[in-house]
């Protein structure tokens, strides 16, 4: 920037918070947008030519979308592709799109029917049936007379940065 080159500077500085994850399919890892934005998962047309020079088929759509503007975009096929994420094994429609940004998109589709939980925070997603129960048993005061305080200090430590506000019932399920 002519006139105040650290704002040059400050963009080519700033981080991609989005969440982008390796997929991989047919043994081809894929660099994969988690966008809970997107109605329908997606790859770009350049891994729909790349999966089918593999002997993937491409199946002929007459699905309609647009992008964030309202622009039409161009819907060259589907592909149901089996894909490891987290060590886990799936297989998922998705669209072939021309000139797609990313090679590949998770969509709000996958996400909804999976129970994938975007974990801003860490950069990471997290399958709903990865969350690890706890049950934190009240405490009562059976043994103590009504009018007598007593100040215990204890601590909970938990993984995954769970949080608990004092009063609180917090539940997490798995």
């Amino acid at each position: 920037h002519a006139i105040n080159p650290s704002i040059n500077s400050q963009r080519q500085r700033r981080k991609d918070n989005r969440i982008i994850q390796n997929v991989t399919t047919y043994g081809v890892n894929f660099k994969t947008l988690f966008d809970s934005g997107a109605t329908d998962s997606a790859c770009s047309a350049t891994v729909g030519a790349k999966l089918q020079q593999l002997g993937i088929r491409m199946f002929p759509s007459v699905f309609v979308i647009t992008d964030v503007q309202g622009e039409l975009l161009k819907v060259k096929g589907e592909m149901q592709l089996p894909f490891v994420l987290n060590k886990k094994r799936f297989t998922w429609r998705f669209l072939v799109i021309d000139k797609l940004d990313n090679e590949m998109l998770i969509g709000a589709d996958f996400m909804k029917e999976n129970g994938v939980i975007l974990d801003m925070q860490n950069s990471h997603i997290i399958f709903r049936d990865e969350i690890t129960k706890r049950q934190i048993n009240s405490v009562y005061k059976t043994m103590i007379p009504e009018n007598h305080h007593v100040k215990i200090q204890c601590q909970i430590s938990a993984a995954d940065n769970l949080q608990l506000k004092p009063g609180s019932l917090t539940i997490v399920q798995k």
